[in-house]
């Protein structure tokens, strides 16, 4: 593979989506449970480590990979969009924002791989967990891919 597939080493810690099929807008899971992955290194003071690694910063820029197995594009009006959000709560009860989004082309066109770069450091505030999530648009939706976090490398 070339550079222009985006390789990354693969840790189960990081993944944010496993596959499987999802035909409604929403958050990524793995193995049935929502995933967040909280990058730790609070500047506050909390002495929590990182989780896989990912920095212990304020800033801590990473990038998602999206694989995309399946963009369903049956009736012609099927959308599909694959986003970052970052959030101060460890809940997403509050806090947050989407940092990172990427269209999703329906059909044949759609499969393939994606990346997703972003900052969880926006305005002077830190966000230190992560997730991704997908909207889902059309009659019919239906999009598999699989998601997972991985550092920086500008």
């Amino acid at each position: 593979m070339n550079a222009a597939t985006f390789n990354k080493t693969f840790d189960a810690l990081t993944l944010l989506k496993d596959a499987g099929a999802v035909t409604a807008s929403g958050t990524g899971q793995v193995g049935g449970s929502a995933r967040i992955i909280d990058l730790a290194g609070d500047p506050s003071g909390t002495s929590l480590p990182p989780t896989a690694g990912m920095g212990a910063a304020p800033d801590t820029p990473g990038e998602v990979l999206v694989d995309v197995s399946a963009a369903d594009g049956t009736d012609g009006n099927e959308t599909y969009e694959v986003y970052v959000e970052v959030s101060t709560s460890p809940t997403f009860a509050s806090g947050n924002l989407i940092v990172g989004r990427v269209p999703v082309p329906r059909g044949a066109t759609g499969v393939g791989r994606y990346l997703i770069p972003y900052s969880n450091w926006q305005n002077r505030t830190y966000y230190r967990y992560v997730r991704v999530g997908h909207t889902l648009g059309g009659t019919t939706p239906s999009l598999n891919y699989v998601a997972r976090l991985g550092k920086s490398h500008n």
